[in-house]
């Protein structure tokens, strides 16, 4: 029973560490940084002068993936608000993965809300994202300092002061990078590693289903 208990004991324990270092950390920190609008959740929208302009390409993307003219690409490239110019939102603004991650909130929550919740969850996959990625490369680091490290990257002011352009947050595709690089020149072979070129080649183009800057700053 004794050990039962210490193996049910450990369990628990590193359950609550995983928890505090990998949501419960970075998400208290989302929310304070949104606190005025959380305190008005559903009501107010954080993300500069643009938020209602991107909120309408959320719907309008939404409202073309759930439509018949899913399988007609002319009509969400070339939305009718963006009349008489064409494929509008090829060049930067389409939103497309971004849209995803808001759809799931926007099946249970309002526009406003999914929007809040949508610009939280783009923090906390940056934060997960850098995390996993040193602690692959830094194998043996401390815990605290790889949260600690990552809370201060994924968190600076020069990253949350993309809540003004929210279509710029989402960096959690840039960190992998860090490991196929880290892997390419750490090498011991003559040649760079095959898969480590295809992974960094599939991850810059991926940044493209972001927003055409996320590509054009990871390239």
């Amino acid at each position: 029973r004794g050990r039962l208990s210490g193996q049910m004991q450990e369990k628990s324990s590193g359950l609550v560490a995983f928890l505090f270092h990998w949501l419960a950390l970075p998400l208290l920190l989302a929310i304070a940084l949104q606190l005025p609008t959380y305190l008005d959740f559903g009501d107010k929208i954080s993300g500069g002068i643009d938020a209602l302009l991107f909120l309408h390409v959320f719907e309008d993307n939404l409202d073309h993936l759930r439509s018949i003219l899913v399988v007609e690409p002319k009509t969400f490239w070339s939305p009718d608000y963006f009349w008489p110019m064409q494929n509008t939102k090829a060049w930067g603004d389409h939103m497309v993965l971004h849209t995803l991650i808001y759809g799931l909130f926007r099946t249970f929550f309002s526009a406003s809300s999914s929007w809040t919740l949508w610009i939280t969850a783009l923090m906390l996959l940056n934060y997960i994202s850098l995390r996993y990625c040193l602690g692959k490369i830094s194998r043996f680091a401390n815990p605290y300092a790889l949260s600690i490290t990552s809370l201060a990257a994924s968190y600076s002011p020069a990253v949350t002061e993309l809540m003004a352009q929210p279509k710029m947050l989402g960096l959690f595709l840039v960190p992998p990078l860090l490991i196929y690089i880290h892997n390419i020149f750490n090498s011991k072979s003559a040649l760079w590693p095959a898969k480590d070129l295809l992974a960094i080649s599939i991850l810059t183009a991926s940044s493209l289903l972001i927003t055409i800057y996320t590509f054009v700053f990871t390239f």
